[in-house]
């Protein structure tokens, strides 16, 4: 159909639709915008906030998932994006945010209040004002083609390419600005880092691999549908991060020293920024608030580790359970600083008192 519109078919005789919207799990969960690829720009973006009440979730991995990776979505508006249109997905999100009884038999139930949410957002579209412009118009095929601006809905609002620029340079020159302590610390916080993230890799691969849960429902469904083994994923996921942070906590409390938490988040944003600037606004976040604390700098990681991410990485097929404490990898730049900056000046400029001499009895 896409290919159809746009060759001039005579059944589309506008050429490309405004915008072509899929819809996928409707009737159940939460409604979501996905699919938000490189032509959403912050106008388009803003016009989605305006023109949607109540505006629907958009993850933000799913946003950066579509900039970076737009030749990778899977869904039915993806061709005509690849065709030079305008499209999105409205997604029916469920139990940590997939739908445990996806492409099975048994998805017979819906909710009322879910296609309501549906209905309405579906005719607010369909009577919103004209779509404003690309700077430049839509061009043929392009399925890699960079995205316009760095805009993007969070927390319900759509942020300007300006401010989330604004954060991520912030936080690089907050972290760069630590370079005296930040640079030299960086091999020790590489090595710990490392060293801690194997750990904790490895805690969480016996739990989520031990067969110690049941399976679940959603365990069975990307069985049936991605061929993922069923060991009881879905529940251990808490328990995997909880025992997982526990350990990494502990090697970080033995051997953190000194370094800059924020100047390794920095390192992180400046290259997360070389690929896109929205990737790149959680590493910017942590290196701006890793001057308040070094555990800030966990922030990129912390929001990969969210047991429901984890759960979507292996029903999507990204990433089997056994290696989902990859992410740890993540967490380097946090291990700095267990030693606060000012202790560490004080030892450094400390001066011991001269011996009293035996014939002074003070």
């Amino acid at each position: 159909m896409a290919r159809a519109a746009a060759a001039g078919h005579p059944a589309f005789p506008g050429g490309m639709p405004a915008l072509t919207v899929a819809i996928d799990l409707a009737g159940q969960g939460q409604l979501a915008l996905m699919g938000l690829g490189p032509a959403w720009t912050p106008e388009r973006l803003s016009w989605l906030q305006s023109n949607l009440d109540p505006l629907p979730v958009a993850p933000f991995a799913y946003r950066v998932y579509s900039r970076l990776l737009p030749w990778m979505e899977r869904s039915d508006h993806a061709p005509f994006a690849w065709h030079g249109g305008l499209s999105l997905h409205l997604l029916g999100l469920g139990d940590s945010d997939v739908f445990p009884l996806y492409h099975q038999p048994e998805d017979v139930n819906w909710e009322r209040k879910a296609l309501i949410d549906l209905a309405v957002a579906l005719h607010q579209l369909g009577t919103a004002p004209k779509l404003p412009p690309l700077p430049v118009a839509d061009g043929l095929v392009d399925r890699t083609r960079s995205p316009e601006g760095a805009g993007l809905l969070l927390f319900g609002l759509a942020w300007p390419t300006e401010l989330v620029w604004g954060v991520v340079i912030a936080g690089i020159v907050a972290g760069l600005a630590d370079l005296r302590r930040g640079l030299p610390g960086v091999p020790r916080q590489l090595v710990v880092g490392l060293l801690a993230a194997v750990a904790a890799a490895g805690t969480m691969a016996i739990i989520t691999g031990g067969g110690w849960f049941s399976p679940t429902v959603g365990e069975r469904t990307a069985m049936a549908v991605m061929g993922t083994e069923a060991t009881g994923w879905w529940s251990a996921a808490p328990v995997a991060v909880g025992a997982a942070a526990a350990v990494w906590l502990a090697i970080r409390h033995r051997l953190g020293r000194g370094g800059s938490a924020s100047f390794g988040a920095a390192l992180g944003a400046i290259g997360a920024a070389w690929l896109d600037p929205v990737f790149a606004l959680p590493f910017g976040a942590a290196a701006l608030l890793a001057r308040l604390h070094p555990l800030f700098a966990l922030i990129p990681a912390a929001y990969l580790l969210r047991p429901s991410a984890l759960r979507q990485f292996t029903f999507h097929g990204l990433a089997p359970p056994l290696f989902w404490g990859a992410v740890w990898l993540l967490a380097w730049p946090a291990v700095a600083g267990w030693k606060s900056a000012a202790t560490l000046g004080r030892r450094q400029t400390e001066v011991p008192c001269p011996s009293s001499s035996s014939s002074d009895p003070s």
